[in-house]
């Protein structure tokens, strides 16, 4: 008898356990909490989709939705689902200034007890241009020779039509020049400093459609060897 009675209790044990979880369960489900996507060049804004469903028994009310990234925003048809109804919240980001991965995180707080929900969206742009190296550098003194750097378009970049257009410097210390390797696919660019002056310039690869501002660039600088880059 005593041993029946101490399977009974060790049962309700189980059972309040169980019933507690329950009760302190969130109620929203995410289709997919965690989103990864590839954004073909040229594309800068992407907007994710986080599906979700009322599954518990009472009407759930969004309080508030806080964003990682201030290249993002958010938008909700309604801030309040009743049990069985389903939303969506849809995050769009701006890769604008970003190369290689952007990220986004999201923080939703409910009225339930558990009520906050992690939500992450990645979004992956493809490396399919190469630039080295990413800087150029002189000493003040030396002769100012022509030092280059190489473009190299990837095989995939032909699949998305992407090409160089044209190579910039965004100041007048250094005389740039363009040489095709390979048109198409592989670029020597030339750089020479005008004189003998302490400067600093950043030149672009421009592409087309558009890459990333300061994905494709190269730091040109003339200074002295106690400078620190």
């Amino acid at each position: 008898m005593p041993h029946t009675t101490a399977k009974i209790i060790q049962c309700l044990a189980i059972a309040l356990c169980l019933f507690g979880n329950l009760l302190s369960a969130q109620s929203l489900i995410f289709d997919k909490s965690e989103q990864k996507v590839f954004l073909p060049p040229g594309q800068q804004y992407y907007e994710f989709s986080f599906a979700f469903t009322n599954k518990g028994t009472d009407a759930v009310k969004i309080n508030k939705v806080e964003l990682s990234c201030g290249c993002s925003n958010y938008k909700m048809a309604k801030y309040v689902y009743a049990p069985g109804e389903a939303g969506v919240l849809n995050v769009r980001i701006d890769t604008k200034g970003y190369g290689g991965q952007a990220f986004v995180g999201v923080l939703m707080e409910t009225d339930e007890k558990d009520g906050l929900y992690k939500l992450q969206g990645f979004v992956i742009m493809p490396d399919l241009i190469t630039v080295t190296p990413r800087m150029l550098r002189w000493l003040l003194g030396d002769v100012m020779k022509e030092k280059r750097f190489e473009v190299k378009l990837k095989a995939e970049a032909k699949d998305h039509v992407l090409s160089v257009k044209d190579v910039v410097v965004n100041r007048e210390h250094f005389d740039v020049r363009v040489e095709p390797v390979v048109e198409g696919s592989r670029y020597f660019v030339y750089v020479r400093p005008k004189q003998q002056v302490k400067c600093a310039s950043m030149i672009r690869v421009l592409t087309k459609p558009e890459g990333p501002p300061d994905g494709f660039s190269v730091v040109a600088y003339v200074g002295e060897k106690r400078d620190k880059l």
